[in-house]
């Protein structure tokens, strides 16, 4: 025991060290196959192996393996599947055209579709819950659901403008951007499961895209220069000097400090993914290896991610096995360890990813958790030895020595 004692006190400093020499790791783009030559327009992931993509003519392709290999799969319906939302590793949403919804409940392998009650476009998707979720869409549309989509009841919006996208960071609270008129705009709040929703001021222009890492912190985006952030749930939205004329369609955070967006048009189409270090205030390309404009981008942490676009082009992002922003965050608690059978994680945050990876950075394990405090890890088939644990949040990452005994 103290040899293993001595070699888990010298992995630790080792990866201590790697973190403060700061190293870089590679930061590329790579594409990948998805067996599909239909537009793309939609890309979502529950963890980093579990996703789908969706697109035009009902197009949906799945992967189990990170992208490596992506399965296209009948969806039943022929209209442009605008978004698509994996609420857990076997249930997933899709809406688009003409109030188009589909529904899956075996990780995409088969699709059903669902009754919307509306004939309107719908734009954005996003559950908190495999039953529990919001659509939302032309002229003010709001469509909810508690049971898994066997009803959808229209909530009220208050507004009769496009709706483009939404965001919840609870069961209870979220927020919807949407198209603007003249010098007013569309953001709207609520902090009751959309029974109401209030209006927000922020500045003046559509927001075609939202993005909030908790409760307080949040991001919009629109055509020719419209970004804002908050970092009091919207009650403040601050205007953040943008200096792109053209149209921005998408952004998402995974820390206060880093985010991408996908841009609708750029001198050079393969530059059209920006990323960010300082929470908005400068951009810079993250190009990609082909010549493509993305559709959609999915992260599912600062060192993974994945964009969607026309022709069935999908790439993967990956930043190497790098830890950035390591906080060794003693709120956690990690038990038994040593152990011989479960690893307990407890006090983590809602949307927690949780990797355990062997001392060459493989990955072994990969988990989500959504509204639990806890999880729960078997590693009862593993070889005894050392490994390390990440749990990464939208705010930090901390890294633990794990011990199996």
């Amino acid at each position: 025991m103290r040899n293993l004692d001595t070699l888990k006190l010298i992995f630790t400093l080792v990866i201590v060290g790697n973190l403060s020499m700061n190293i870089t790791k590679a930061q590329t783009w790579t594409t990948q196959t998805s067996n599909s030559t239909e537009d793309l327009r939609a890309v979502n992931f529950y963890d980093l192996n579990t996703g789908i993509a969706s697109g035009i003519n009902g197009a949906i392709v799945t992967t189990t393996d990170g992208g490596s290999t992506w399965v296209p799969r009948t969806s039943g319906v022929s209209t442009v599947l605008l978004s698509v939302f994996m609420a857990d590793a076997l249930t997933a949403y899709a809406v688009g055209m003409n109030g188009t919804i589909v529904k899956t409940s075996d990780g995409g392998t088969t699709w059903t579709a669902q009754t919307s009650g509306t004939t309107k476009s719908l734009y954005n998707v996003f559950f908190v819950s495999p039953l529990t979720g919001w659509a939302v869409g032309e002229t003010g549309l709001i469509k909810a659901t508690t049971d898994g989509g066997t009803t959808w009841t229209t909530q009220t919006s208050g507004v009769t403008t496009t709706l483009n996208a939404l965001c919840f960071t609870s069961a209870t609270e979220g927020w919807i951007t949407g198209n603007g008129t003249g010098t007013s705009n569309t953001v709207l709040h609520t902090a009751d499961a959309g029974v109401t929703w209030q209006p927000q001021t922020a500045p003046a222009g559509s927001y075609y895209d939202i993005s909030f890492i908790n409760s307080n912190e949040g991001w919009i985006i629109g055509p020719y220069g419209a970004f804002a952030n908050t970092t009091d749930g919207g009650t403040t939205w601050t205007d953040i000097a943008f200096n792109y004329s053209f149209q921005a369609w998408g952004v998402q955070f995974v820390s206060s400090t880093k985010g991408w967006m996908q841009v609708g048009s750029a001198t050079n189409q393969n530059n059209s993914i920006k990323t960010t270090n300082d929470g908005g205030i400068s951009w810079q390309g993250s190009p990609s290896p082909v010549n493509v404009v993305a559709d959609d981008i999915f992260f599912i942490n600062a060192n993974t991610g994945w964009a969607v676009g026309n022709d069935g082009i999908i790439l993967k992002y990956s930043s190497g096995t790098g830890i950035d922003n390591f906080d060794d965050n003693s709120a956690i608690s990690v038990y038994p360890n040593p152990t011989k059978d479960f690893l307990n994680i407890e006090n983590i945050e809602s949307n927690t990813y949780v990797e355990l990876c062997s001392i060459l950075g493989n990955t072994i394990i990969a988990q989500k958790n959504n509204n639990s405090e806890k999880m729960q890890l078997d590693i009862r088939n593993l070889s005894k030895g050392l490994y390390f644990l990440k749990i990464e949040n939208n705010r930090n990452k901390s890294i633990r020595t794990i011990v199996l005994q």
